[in-house]
């Protein structure tokens, strides 16, 4: 029986946490702004962090995931669309999911 890589996994999982950690800055950010100027409709930037902790969420579901085709599509569409909820922070997220889930896809069955 063949082992199983794990490098998907902790890359998923670490580009997962990456990604939250970015939902977060992206969630104090924006209650910070709004805090200075109300009207100002800081309430987008808020939405673009809750979208990156789905998406985050989802990256780790597909590092977790035992069907390699599946879960490298979840972790290379997460690690996109947390990029472009919340930009530069979240490249690091970007990297790591991206990295693991072109090996999840090179490891089919």
């Amino acid at each position: 029986m063949p082992q199983s890589d794990s490098r998907p996994f902790w890359l998923g999982l670490i580009g997962g946490l990456l990604g939250i950690a970015a939902a977060f800055f992206a969630f104090f950010v924006g209650a910070f702004a709004s805090a200075f100027d109300p009207s100002a409709g800081y309430d987008s930037i808020m939405g673009l962090g809750a979208s990156a902790l789905l998406f985050s969420i989802t990256g780790i579901v597909g590092g977790v995931l035992k069907k390699n085709t599946l879960g490298a599509a979840l972790m290379i569409i997460s690690g996109i669309l947390v990029l472009i909820s919340v930009s530069l922070f979240g490249v690091p997220a970007f990297i790591f999911f991206l990295i693991g889930g072109l090996i999840k896809y090179k490891n089919q069955d």
